[in-house]
């Protein structure tokens, strides 16, 4: 098996050897090979190792020496208490890829992790390469996330800085469509070769609909780089209206948007369409004053004055109007289209995985489905998705406790800014994705854990010298003069 180490290896890995004792800009790293779906540092035959391995590799290899020498971490404790459900989900699926597809072999039908030439249809259950390789890539994100949520938990932590670094790199994505599309429109030249080195995945670059091409930036196809801008555009729109003074959300927000609507991806139409409807339910039901006016004074002419500027550039040419009206035309049927129909077809067979595996699932990394639930619902079954949920409700109750109390602009800024970012990228993959296998994902995650329980740490602490303080005053006032 040929084994070649990439373009984009070659710039990478300097990188990852000049952060060798620096661990968070080992994260950050992380956080910027997120950018890059579709590169590979190193290709193994028909295989690509994801682009943000080698960082977080090194990552949890500093975290475990760390431990190995006696090193603890302040709010430990608290971050395991929130990752044990998560914890037990992952053990779930690591025993149910080895146990479920050999019970349950024969049974039933599944549709495949990667297609079998010639044809892409479901085939019978039985134990393969999905299995294995699906479980490695849960091992290392749960490695990371655990490893990430400890680390995060020290008292020098920037957490609003971690969060800049994940906008940062939206930029890096916005100027790479921003290149691809002059590619596509003047011919000059493109990074191909250093972005597409995966050969993994099936890439879908050269893709046009009508007169409009289509835009997928540094991922395999349009619908990857929806999910990666969906968490980028709903972090800066909830940062914004919140109050917080970020100039990098600021000038992301619309860039981000543009990029969005220029990969014409029905999954980016769809997450804003769902973006717009939880904002108006938030302004409806839960917003402050505050929050409520810059929804209906900022956000929602902004989003009008998008509208009728795409409009009014689309009557300019009458080329380009046709384009557009195609476009829309396209997103407003998709459900009469076929791609639309095999991708239900695919998820109704997986939903109908739980029926024959009587709740327990096919096993992780059996079953390839087109969105997030029935994906999880096939591999993990009831049981496993029961586990996942006790760790969404366990973490989203911690959250909101800590945003009550957090004790500076910073913490809220982060917890905000995590939340947002990781909602929006959960509400893409519900679209279109069975899995969320991006290591920053996990980083995002990870950072919202611990800046939870620092949070919980130094309201603590804070408490703790209040009373000790009211203790000591009571300890040296002065008792009655004796006569």
């Amino acid at each position: 098996m040929a084994v070649e180490l990439t373009l984009f290896g070659y710039i990478l890995l300097p990188l990852c050897v000049a952060a060798i004792l620096q661990p968070t800009w080992q994260i950050y790293l992380v956080l910027l090979t997120g950018a890059f779906g579709a590169a590979t540092p190193l290709a193994i035959g028909a295989l690509g190792l994801p682009p943000g391995v080698p960082p977080a590799m090194l990552f949890l290899a500093y975290v475990g020496l760390q431990y190995l020498l006696g090193a603890k971490y302040p709010g430990d404790r608290r971050a395991w208490h929130m990752l044990e459900p998560f914890l037990l989900t992952v053990a779930y699926a690591l025993v149910s890829a080895v146990l479920l597809p050999r019970l349950f072999a024969g049974s039933f039908n599944v549709w495949p992790q990667k297609p079998i030439p010639p044809f892409d249809i479901p085939v019978a259950l039985v134990p393969g390469a999905g299995n294995v390789t699906q479980s490695l890539y849960l091992a290392i994100e749960a490695c990371l996330l655990v490893g990430a949520a400890l680390f995060f938990t020290r008292a020098t932590t920037d957490f609003a800085r971690l969060l800049n670094a994940y906008l940062l790199s939206g930029y890096v994505v916005v100027a790479i469509c921003g290149w691809q599309l002059a590619n596509k429109i003047t011919g000059i030249w493109y990074p191909e070769r250093f972005l597409y080195s995966n050969p993994g995945w099936v890439l879908y670059p050269g893709q046009t609909v009508g007169f409009v091409p289509r835009i997928n930036g540094p991922f395999s196809e349009p619908a990857a780089l929806a999910f990666y801008l969906a968490g980028t555009i709903f972090c800066c729109t909830w940062l914004l209206l919140r109050g917080h003074r970020s100039r990098i959300a600021a000038l992301l927000l619309p860039l981000a948007i543009t990029a969005l609507l220029l990969s014409t991806s029905t999954t980016g139409f769809t997450v804003l369409g769902i973006g717009a409807a939880m904002l108006a339910v938030y302004a409806v039901r839960g917003a402050t004053r505050r929050v409520r006016l810059r929804i209906v004074l900022i956000a929602l002419p902004a989003a009008a004055l998008f509208i009728g500027i795409a409009y009014g550039l689309s009557t300019l040419s009458a080329r380009v109007e046709e384009s557009v009206a195609l476009v829309m035309r396209m997103t407003l049927n998709k459900a009469e289209g076929d791609s639309f129909q095999n991708r239900t077809s695919v998820d109704l067979d997986s939903l109908a995985v739980v029926l024959h595996s009587y709740g327990f699932g096919a096993g992780w990394g059996s079953v390839r489905a087109s969105s997030l639930i029935p994906g999880l619902l096939a591999n993990l079954g009831i049981f496993g998705c029961a586990l996942l949920a006790w760790f969404v409700v366990r973490l989203v109750r911690t959250v909101m406790r800590a945003r009550r109390v957090a004790p500076s602009a910073g913490h809220l800024l982060a917890l905000d800014g995590l939340s947002a970012a990781i909602i929006g990228h959960v509400s893409a993959g519900l679209i279109s994705g069975s899995a969320l296998h991006a290591l920053d994902f996990y980083v995002l995650v990870a950072a919202l854990v611990a800046c939870a329980a620092r949070v919980e740490i130094d309201v603590g602490q804070r408490r703790r010298q209040i009373q000790l303080a009211a203790l000591a005053r009571t300890e040296v006032a002065p008792g009655p003069v004796a006569p």
